[in-house]
């Protein structure tokens, strides 16, 4: 550090998110009910795209092996939805720039007990928020959003955005296991 400057001078700007979709990305079909993403489907590894996702109704979208799901603009759960990450599993979506937003609401369950298994990459400048009673295990670097943690939300994990803020009786715990993964953030893997 300058010790002449103040601190917050000497941060260099935050890295945008940068990605493209592959080709062979298949679209992940959680319109409502239960739903499976695998990391192999007929023996081949593969990964899922969606211009949006944004399920109605109650289910659970169950996450077997390490899953990447590529979604260019909103990204919603409502209260009676939820992500379950089975053991040695993880989840990463990657959202594009074109300003869309993440909403976790109500009850929803979002991630296991390990903010690790659950990692959000967003390049879009829009509203990231989790309202009311939703739980959410989660590490997310999303340094053009705005994030909202609204009403009794429990957040678990940890969060890079444009902008942080806590409502109600919303509540941030940092998950100190995340420091064991060595510059999650810059790499975007």
């Amino acid at each position: 550090h300058d010790i002449g400057r103040p601190f917050l001078e000497q941060l260099e700007a935050l890295e945008p998110v940068v990605y493209s979709v592959p080709k062979t990305a298949l679209p992940p079909a959680w319109v409502s009910g239960d739903h499976t993403l695998s990391e192999v489907v007929s023996g081949t590894r593969v990964e899922y795209y969606a211009s949006n996702l944004n399920p109605t109704g109650k289910g659970t979208l169950t996450i077997a092996g390490d899953v990447t799901l590529y979604v260019d603009g909103d990204f919603s759960m409502n209260n009676q939805q939820a992500i379950n990450i089975l053991a040695g599993g993880k989840l990463t979506i990657k959202q594009g720039d074109n300003g869309g937003n993440i909403h976790i609401n109500g009850q929803a369950f979002a991630g296991t007990a390990k903010a690790a298994d659950f990692q959000i990459y967003s390049a879009s400048s829009g509203d990231i928020q989790f309202n009311g009673g939703s739980t959410v295990f989660a590490a997310v670097y999303a340094p053009q959003a705005t994030f909202t943690n609204n009403g009794g939300n429990e957040f678990y994990g940890s969060m890079v955005a444009s902008t942080m803020k806590l409502k109600g009786t919303a509540s941030f715990h940092y998950d100190e296991d995340l420091a064991k993964l060595a510059f999650w953030m810059a790499t975007g893997s």
